[in-house]
């Protein structure tokens, strides 16, 4: 019986009960996860080869496995922590960050200040959020310290005797060492209050009412102070394109295109956008917009009150299900799609996505022009950068970095630490490629289309090297030398220097650019690491004895480092001590 025959025995022989399961290849590597109300009859429907994505899983599926649930709730939260573990090449990967942050108004302080927390904790400070970013945090707080001047440190007033920058530059009105303004600082944590709700038409008649009064009682100053804020508001308010009167919302907007899935997500935070996401998928990892619904729901690190879509949510009991199981609270979902008051909504995420659409087929075009320029056998998707950082043969490793359709793909970073090739660059980069496109293979992913390596005619040999031991023979290898950015290859014997009045040309350089920090970040990181005292180990020739020795003389690695050369050969000989002198020069570098 062959393989084929047998996982088809096993589909079919899988429980009518909730669950997941999970297609494996035949190295055993996890390849697609899924959920399902009844394991069998959505296992069984992956026999239908005519989809394509069924065709594809089936092609590379040797076996399965499954996990029985108590209801399609639990199977949900299972599928989404065992894709988050295990990264299968056929499931779309949602990024999990540790904790959404919020916005504090910590109103037990005398003086109440805006802070960035990712802990709630129950009493009388004021939260907002969760927000999607830290950086949207941080832009609030700093749109909050300019119109209403609150404190942003916790510093001890006692320990203060002048203000600092914030209140020389008009952010802060610096209650630490002007008490006497208690009452018009509280005025204006009210008002800070009712902008972080979204309530700005209600704050400027407030402004405008307390600028009338001032004014009346002939208090110019306080007038004109209230009457900057008001116009500021106003200003910030026009700017605001679209205000949504609902609480804290999550807007996803979904539109396949062609081969792909887009979906642009707006994050609405006190009735007003504070941030966006840009979603690609193609066909090959997207399933349905109900279902990214569902894992969007898992993904979620706190609980979110609302969430609308162009689309309708037939699964909507499961995601309310799923929610309530994990934070202990409902949550309200709404398709927007045919309601006229959400149509200025609906066109602007509309342009959003079709701007995407634009850029994406603009950078499939440059990958054209790339692979036409460089003369490839295939369209570089995915591109794989190499480089190697060393302190004169010590602290050696190598960095891979990942671009697919030509953006930084972080997930698909990897750092290599060397042993192996210490002091000698080309078998760095063979050992570098070796471990990374083996490391690939065992886990099943997709192997690059084209590699580049930071350096010249040397390295290209090295890199092919390792390829041709793994019977790789049909990935692009370039290298490129910074010195002219002369470019090599099996096209390019002599190399070609690259015009950089095409645009496409600079995608080379920049995931060059971006191996090269990778590996220098790696590199202090090793070093930062290390006991300071050890360090001199790292040296060739240098072991625990000289070392001790060395320390006992000069006291300290500075001290060595300071000693000069003949000093030094006191204790080593002339070749070591410039070894070390030389190695101790560079570690700042």
């Amino acid at each position: 019986m062959n393989n084929n025959s047998l996982l088809e025995r096993k589909i079919k022989s899988l429980p009518s009960k909730p669950g997941v399961y999970l297609f494996k290849s035949r190295e055993g590597k996890i390849i697609y996860i899924g959920k399902a109300k009844n394991l069998k009859k959505r296992a069984s429907q992956y026999l239908n080869k005519n989809i394509f994505k069924n065709h594809l899983i089936l092609s590379r599926a040797k076996d399965i496995e499954f996990f029985v649930t108590n209801n399609e709730v639990e199977a949900l939260l299972l599928e989404f922590s065992l894709i988050k573990k295990h990264k299968p090449i056929f499931n779309i990967q949602l990024k999990d960050d540790k904790s959404y942050p919020y916005l504090l108004l910590d109103m037990t302080e005398d003086f109440p200040g805006i802070y960035f927390t990712r802990k709630k904790e129950e009493g009388k400070k004021k939260y907002f959020g969760p927000y999607p970013s830290a950086s949207s945090v941080r832009k609030i707080i700093s749109i909050v310290e300019k119109y209403f001047k609150l404190k942003t440190c916790k510093t001890d007033f006692r320990k203060i005797t002048r203000p600092c920058l914030k209140y020389q530059i008009g952010r802060c009105m610096a209650p630490c060492v002007n008490p006497q303004l208690n009452e018009k600082y509280l005025e204006n944590v009210k008002m800070a209050e009712r902008f972080l709700e979204g309530r700005l038409k209600e704050l400027e008649k407030n402004l405008q009412s307390k600028m009338e009064e001032a004014s009346s009682r002939l208090e110019f100053e306080k007038a004109a102070e209230l009457r900057d804020t008001l116009f500021a508001l106003k200003k910030f308010r026009e700017k605001q394109v679209i205000f949504l009167d609902l609480p804290d919302t999550d807007f996803i907007y979904y539109k396949p295109y062609q081969e792909r899935h887009f979906i642009v997500i707006f994050y609405f935070r006190g009735k007003r956008i504070i941030e966006k996401k840009e979603l690609v998928f193609d066909s090959t990892l997207f399933e349905s917009p109900e279902h990214f619904m569902e894992l969007y729901i898992a993904s979620l690190k706190s609980e979110i009150e609302s969430i609308i879509t162009n689309f309708p949510l037939n699964n909507k009991s499961i995601l309310v299900q799923t929610h309530k199981e994990r934070f202990k609270k409902g949550i309200k979902l709404k398709d927007i799609s045919k309601l006229k008051k959400f149509k200025p909504l609906l066109d602007m995420a509309e342009n959003n996505v079709e701007f995407l659409i634009k850029e994406k087929e603009k950078q499939g075009e440059n990958l054209e022009q790339i692979k036409n320029y460089l003369k490839l056998t295939k369209t570089p998707k995915v591109i794989y950068g190499f480089d190697i950082s060393h302190l004169g043969g010590c602290f050696s490793v190598a960095s891979s970095v990942c671009f697919v359709n030509g953006k930084p793909e972080k997930s698909l970073y990897r750092r290599i630490k060397l042993t192996e090739g210490v002091n000698d660059d080309y078998a760095s980069i063979y050992l570098a490629v070796k471990k990374r496109i083996e490391s690939d293979l065992k886990r099943g992913l997709n192997l690059p289309d084209l590699i580049i390596i930071d350096g010249g005619k040397g390295q290209l040999e090295s890199a092919k090297k390792a390829l041709k031991e793994l019977n790789l023979t049909n990935i692009d290898v370039i290298s490129i030398a910074k010195k002219e950015e002369r470019v090599f290859s099996d096209k390019f014997q002599k190399g070609i220097v690259l015009d950089f009045s095409l645009p496409y040309a600079n995608l080379i350089t920049k995931v060059r650019n971006e191996s090269h920090r990778f590996a220098n970040q790696y590199r202090k990181l090793l070093y930062k690491n290390k006991n300071l005292n050890s360090i001199l180990t790292e040296i060739p020739g240098v072991g625990e004895k000289t070392a001790k020795k060395l320390l006992k003389s000069f006291k300290s690695v500075e001290g060595i480092k300071n000693a000069g050369l003949e000093e030094l050969q006191k204790i080593v000989n002339k070749s070591l001590s410039e070894r070390i002198i030389k190695f101790l020069n560079q570690l700042k570098s």
